[in-house]
């Protein structure tokens, strides 16, 4: 899928078909919408900081249904995702009780669906520079968004300008303007596609890992396409700062007794080993994100090679399952092999032309891929009927022949000035890279001519 143009309270650049990962805290009821069996023997989830400031195990019930009576304090971190009831909880501004900006902000209602997660991308929401432990420097920390530049979403560094100045505090690392907040919402919750994009349920800490790692403990589809933003309730006639919740729901198609997606056995493992008082490394029944990155940050886009090695780790990790439980996996296999296929067609003949493309200094490279591949389907309904460059080189000498009146946007003069002073034995690399059976990865072809994927130029 290409990058388009919505109208929907405003525009939003929706860009190509992404995977999402999700952090959950471990839970030893297999996230049932029951409390944990053993909450005194749970200490895994207090690796979240939100968990472990609020719970209170001597005081929670083990083993009960959850409900408005007895929320523990996981359900604000997809504990629930596996839940077939509903709650709703309030979502409160964390700023609202520290700076005056914030005062007169009013909860959320934030409705958890069944079977759903409560996403939340933080990464998206930081400025550039802005790490919690980052000395603030005035010179050194613009107020741009390391995502919005990647993926060319229009946002406004001056309004966050505008902002900070009226928290009266230095050192902010969020994005707090609404308008910045919604397009990049909007564009992150907009990569998701109902029943084609996964969704990988991993957690930091589990009985069978050591803290911090990314084990993934499911996977499934996304059942449905993420709602609209959420918004805080206000005083009547408020005229003041606003901004937005970040949660957003987003429902999947994982179920206990049904299959769309699986839950990886981890706690069959830990009972297998209980039962038979056996001595085994855990560790070797883990899945293991591929990536670190994107999965990091509670929830974050996963792109498809990503996606990709993640099933992979998952079906080498139930195959020793199969070898120690005596389980066939059958259905789990062949789930994954099904995925594989349709995440491979997603991919496309040229997945890396838009790298490449910003790669050799075009600002606007990956929305000029995405409009050539949406031009290709539109027009022949199949990537592989036709090669990308082509269009693109066509496009350069003839903006209008694909793209109409957009072509003149699309195709600058600034393009194709530095297209054509590229040296034609780099373009005619560029041509050749990827393959049409999209093998070679972006950062080997990176670092085949002496740049890394941060600071290249082709």
């Amino acid at each position: 899928m290409a990058v388009i143009r919505v109208k929907a309270k405003g525009e939003f650049k929706v860009l190509p078909i992404r995977h999402l990962s999700a952090r959950v805290p471990w839970h030893d009821n297999k996230w049932n919408g029951k409390t944990c069996c053993h909450v005194l023997d749970n200490s895994f989830c207090r690796i979240l900081p939100l968990v472990d400031k609020e719970k209170k195990p001597d005081k929670e019930p083990s083993d009960e249904i959850i409900t408005d009576t007895n929320f523990p304090p996981c359900l604000a971190e997809k504990g629930t995702f596996l839940s077939p009831n509903e709650y709703t909880r309030d979502v409160t501004h964390k700023w609202k009780d520290i700076n005056p900006l914030f005062s007169e902000f009013r909860a959320c209602k934030y409705h958890h669906k069944p079977f759903s997660i409560n996403a939340v991308p933080f990464f998206w929401m930081m400025k550039s520079l802005a790490e919690p432990n980052y000395r603030f420097d005035p010179t050194d920390r613009p107020h741009k968004s390391v995502k919005a530049l990647e993926y060319e979403v229009d946002y406004k560094p001056e309004l966050e300008q505008e902002i900070d100045q009226k928290l009266g505090f230095e050192g902010n690392i969020w994005v707090q303007h609404p308008e910045n907040q919604k397009a990049l919402l909007d564009t992150f919750f907009g990569c998701l596609q109902e029943q084609k994009s996964l969704v990988f349920f991993y957690a930091k800490h589990t009985p069978l890992s050591e803290p911090n790692e990314r084990v993934i403990v499911g996977v499934a589809r996304v059942g449905r396409t993420p709602g609209p933003i959420l918004e805080y309730e206000f005083p009547k006639n408020y005229m003041g700062h606003k901004s937005y919740p970040w949660d957003r729901c987003v429902e999947h198609t994982l179920r206990p007794n049904g299959f769309d997606g699986f839950l990886m056995p981890y706690h069959e493992v830990l009972a297998y080993v209980l039962k038979n008082n056996a001595e085994i490394e855990l560790h070797d029944y883990v899945a293991v994100a591929p990536d670190f990155a994107q999965f990091s940050f509670a929830t974050e886009l996963v792109e498809h090679d990503t996606a990709i090695d993640t099933l992979l780790n998952l079906a080498e990790s139930l195959r020793k399952a199969k070898a120690l439980l005596g389980k066939s996996f059958e259905k789990e296999f062949a789930w994954i092999d099904k995925e594989i296929s349709k995440i491979w067609d997603m991919r496309g003949a040229f997945p890396g032309m838009g790298p490449v493309l910003t790669a050799i200094g075009l600002e606007s490279g990956n929305t000029l891929a995405w409009e050539i591949e949406k031009s290709i389907l539109e027009r022949d309904g199949d990537l592989l009927k036709i090669n990308p460059w082509q269009i693109f080189e066509e496009s350069l000498l003839e903006p209008q022949k694909y793209f109409g009146y957009r072509g003149e946007k699309l195709f600058t003069s600034t393009v194709r000035t530095k297209w054509k002073n590229k040296p034609e034995n780099k373009k005619q690399f560029y041509r050749f890279y990827p393959d049409a059976s999209g093998h070679i990865s972006a950062t080997q072809a990176y670092s085949q001519h002496g740049c890394s994927k941060e600071g290249f130029r082709l």
